[in-house]
């Protein structure tokens, strides 16, 4: 900022001295943090992704068709929980790919994807980057996880001139040496990227109705919804009562969906053994059921049924998931929430995303199939209105 004051013209991106200086108690290098969405995934996870499948000739080019076919149909078969916002889309469309899809494909999809068609030394590099990001995404991130993700950038930084030249040593790529520091001083990335920002236009965008005035529209119903948090908080447990009862509720807390038939012997067994002393009257088999808006079982019984999610049935780790119906009500006995990514033959598991505290990955190998638990990373995201 000095050189460029005195030269009176922009150096290296700096145009002058910030008025921010001038604040106190703020430090002017640490005050501001690397934003993880547009350093990251916009930036080095795009960057990397366009080197393979774009630099023909080079040791780490992936981008012939039958390798590109290979690629997109193992990310294609992935069947995500469908609280991930969006479905794997075709690396052919990647210019199209959202800053989410590119979260997914950093985290969950592109070490199990590229498994095989990507050089092993590219495939180990990137895997530093994986490790190094998800460390810092944790919910709570230890001293001793800084050290471990500093390990791994800063490996991946160096890597990097050596592995794709200095061509690719970008900002970007620099920011990423900063990142353990900015968690030590500000908490995890998920805490203070723009996700937040970019949801929060959209719903900004929503409050505006017509071409005219549209600023004031803005202002006025943001305030109306501030005033209302202040009159609920303000208003006594009587008057909240009485709003709440104000009209009927068609939430019945679930609903069973097809046909009901009667259960076998086993099943009826467990329910007599776990809920018998609920559960009177007949008991009937339903092929779905929706718990709550969004999270909808369905029996493994389906034919032609394409799972978003997967809920097997064991006794091993409380697998059986059974429900069970009383008053209108809706109720789980046993569930584990696991949740199956299904890839392709001869890759071991990675992890999928649910906001809950552990996920099952099961993928088919020529052996059949195979499970792992795995601990979740980015189970949080936060809106600032």
């Amino acid at each position: 900022m000095a050189k460029a004051a005195e030269a009176g013209r922009p150096v290296q991106g700096a145009k002058g001295i910030t008025p921010l200086i001038n604040l106190q108690h703020f430090n002017i290098i640490w005050g501001f943090t690397p934003d993880y969405m547009h350093c990251v995934l916009l930036g080095v996870a795009r960057q990397m992704t366009e080197d393979w499948l774009s630099n023909v000739g080079e040791e780490y080019y992936i981008g012939a068709p039958q390798t590109v076919a290979v690629l997109d149909q193992r990310l294609c078969s992935i069947k995500p929980h469908s609280c991930m916002p969006r479905l794997p889309r075709s690396v052919s469309l990647r210019k199209y790919w959202k800053a989410s899809e590119w979260q997914q494909w950093l985290l969950y999809f592109s070490l199990p994807c590229l498994e095989g068609l990507l050089p092993r030394q590219y495939l180990k590099h990137f895997a530093l980057l994986v490790k190094g990001i998800a460390l810092l995404l944790q919910d709570t991130v230890s001293l001793s996880d800084i050290s471990v993700s500093t390990d791994c950038l800063v490996k991946f930084v160096v890597d990097m001139q050596f592995l794709y030249g200095e061509k690719n040593m970008t900002f970007n790529v620099h920011q990423l040496l900063h990142m353990a520091q900015s968690v030590l001083n500000q908490g995890p990335l998920w805490a203070h990227s723009c996700f937040a920002f970019e949801s929060n236009i959209g719903q900004i965008k929503q409050l505006v109705t017509s071409a005219k005035g549209a600023p004031l529209q803005i202002v006025e119903r943001l305030m109306m919804a501030s005033n209302f948090r202040y009159l609920k908080a303000s208003a006594s447990p009587c008057t909240l009562k009485f709003l709440t009862k104000a009209g009927p509720s068609n939430s019945k807390g679930g609903l069973l969906l097809s046909k009901p038939r009667a259960v076998s012997d086993q099943l009826l067994h467990l329910v007599q053994d776990h809920v018998g002393n609920i559960v009177r009257g007949r008991v009937m088999e339903h092929d779905r059921v929706i718990v709550s808006p969004g999270v909808r079982f369905h029996s493994s019984g389906i034919e032609n049924f394409a799972p978003q999610k997967v809920v097997h049935l064991g006794s091993e780790r409380a697998r059986k998931v059974l429900f069970y119906q009383v008053g209108g009500y809706v109720q789980c006995l046993h569930s584990l929430r696991l949740v199956y990514l299904q890839i392709f033959p001869l890759i071991r598991g990675y992890e999928a995303l649910e906001r809950t505290r552990f996920v099952v990955p099961q993928l088919r190998t020529q052996s059949g199939w195979t499970s792992d638990f795995c601990s979740l990373v980015l189970r949080f995201s936060y809106s600032c209105l």
